[in-house]
């Protein structure tokens, strides 16, 4: 938009009509059908309304069999089953339909978003080195012969020699090993980082290309022949990584 305050005050007066409403299109319930999809967005468009994003609901935490699913619980599946391939024939029906009225379409990644469902994230979370490493951290005293011990994943081990100095004395670093033999007895903290099954490192520096390609490609990949712009209104907030983010490590950062 231009800098000019003239021309944002015209485009405030007058604005594009992708900024108009658009309301969350609940494709749970009844099963889809073609003829009641055209109705509904043609009902949509008369009012000029400017697209539609596509949402799902979720189940209740009650249950085992809910507890393995997401954040909040297993998503609800539609009628047809998201993202199978009668769901792509009535996504692709909706889409041109919205095209031919000239409005938008997209899709919430509420409950599709939460690893454990089986849709796009736990596909990212099969890919190669993608899992999150999570760390956690022991005290344990360690004596001369120790140094074999430690387990795997371990990211540094250090201790303070001195209660009173915030600096610590560094035994053991993952990327270049110990730094001398243990001599004595030492308190020592121990960093370790265990990699989490079905989890998504946010920090791969590959993470949002892979997400892109596996998930937000494939709409165009079946779509190719769309006016630019049909595909609008993706809403991403509920992107879960299966792991705790305030807890991640990544060694080349």
């Amino acid at each position: 938009m231009s800098a000019n305050p003239n021309s944002f005050l015209q485009a405030m007066i007058s604005p594009d009509p992708s900024f108009g409403e658009v309301p969350f299109y609940w494709w749970t319930g009844d099963k889809l059908d073609k003829a009641r999809l055209t109705a509904q967005l043609e009902a949509l468009a008369d009012k000029g309304v400017a697209g539609v994003q596509i949402n799902y609901a979720h189940m209740d935490r009650g249950g085992e069999k809910n507890l393995p699913y997401g954040g909040h619980g297993h998503s609800i599946p539609g009628d047809p089953v998201q993202f199978s391939e009668e769901w792509w024939e009535m996504f692709g029906h909706a889409a041109r339909e919205c095209e031919r009225l000239g409005m938008g379409i997209g899709v919430g990644d509420y409950t599709l978003a939460w690893i454990g469902n089986g849709y796009f994230t736990d596909q990212l979370a099969h890919t190669p080195g993608m899992n999150a490493r999570e760390m956690t951290c022991e005290k344990r005293t360690l004596r001369p012969g120790d140094e074999d011990t430690l387990g795997d994943g371990v990211i540094v081990a250090v201790a303070y020699p001195d209660p009173g100095c915030s600096v610590p004395d560094i035994l053991y670093e993952e990327a270049t090993g110990w730094e001398r033999p243990l001599s004595g007895e030492t308190e020592a903290y121990i960093v370790r980082g265990t990699v989490k099954p079905l989890s998504v490192d946010p920090l791969h520096p590959d993470c949002g290309k892979e997400l892109v390609r596996i998930y937000f490609e494939e709409f165009e990949r079946r779509l190719p022949d769309l006016k630019p712009g049909t595909l609008n209104y993706f809403f991403q907030d509920e992107l879960l990584f299966g792991c705790d983010v305030k807890r991640l490590w990544r060694e080349n950062l």
